[in-house]
């Protein structure tokens, strides 16, 4: 199943499975959850959300003329205000409109007020808003973005996905869908007849974003890395070793493999740790 926050693609994942299960799809359900599992897992450790998109952050003000944001790299900023008062862009790099905002990668700034006034994030509680647009381009949404359209009269398979009203969908059943389209609901886990086919609401169907880079190489790896790894341990759950004398093997039972959080330690927001989603 198509989602736009998974962190590894299912074709790069059968690819990377030794010994590769490229040739077969009998496991492309139980990969298709291990991977969303594991990417909202690395996403808990690094304590943020991953996948770029538009967000509407209240904060404390801080009384500094800087501002960490909770999700990065960010992208663009399109409003900051403080208390009631609507801060102006001072471009970006700043022009000589320098009594606005301004933000790089990670943080959005305020400069110097107008006649000279200062202007800072004013300490408060949740008295600061800023709307902006921060995140990668995940494999996922390389996926959902790939999606066909839903079409009239047509054959598909169960397990199929098409694009409607917004989401992706699901086919529980396969069948030939219906000569119009029906009513599809905005509801995720919410299922629909279509002719011979019943569609289930599965995922948000977002775009691509202007100006994202892709997610990090480090970050796909340490995702396909721990979905592999749970994949061939998912038959010794609970295990923590078999065998006995020069036979017995010891079986990793931590949530993510030691070599997995390395690869993600460049990645950690140290600045708000402890987020789950």
């Amino acid at each position: 199943m198509a989602n736009p926050r998974d962190l590894a693609s299912l074709g790069d994942v059968k690819a990377f499975i030794s010994p590769p299960l490229t040739g077969t799809g009998a496991s492309d359900a139980v990969l298709a959850t291990l991977i969303s599992g594991v990417s909202r897992s690395i996403e808990a450790y690094l304590g943020r959300e991953l996948m770029a998109q538009t967000w509407s952050e209240m904060r404390n003000g801080t009384g500094q003329e800087r501002l960490a944001l909770r999700r990065f790299p960010v992208i663009g900023v399109s409003s900051v205000t403080v208390e009631t008062e609507a801060i102006p862009a001072a471009g970006n790099p700043p022009t000589a409109s320098w009594g606005g905002y301004t933000f790089d990668d990670r943080f959005v700034y305020i400069g110097a007020g107008f006649l000279g006034f200062p202007r800072r994030f004013v300490r408060g509680v949740q008295n600061v808003q800023v709307v902006y647009t921060a995140g990668y381009v995940t494999p996922g949404m390389i996926a959902v973005a790939g999606l066909p359209g839903w079409a009239a009269d047509t054959a598909y398979a169960a397990n199929a996905e098409v694009i409607a009203a917004g989401y992706v969908f699901t086919a529980m059943t396969g069948g030939t869908s219906g000569a119009n389209a029906p009513v599809w609901p905005a509801q995720l886990g919410a299922s629909v007849t279509d002719g011979g086919v019943i569609w289930q609401c599965s995922a948000a169907a977002v775009g691509l974003v202007p100006g994202a880079q892709m997610l990090p190489d480090g970050i796909q790896v340490a995702a396909m890395q721990q979905i592999a790894l749970t994949f061939k341990q998912r038959t010794r759950v609970g295990d923590s070793a078999s065998g006995e004398g020069p036979q017995r093997v010891t079986y990793m039972n931590q949530a993510l493999h030691p070599t997995t959080l390395a690869m993600l330690e460049p990645y950690v927001d140290w600045a708000f740790p402890g987020d789950v989603f």
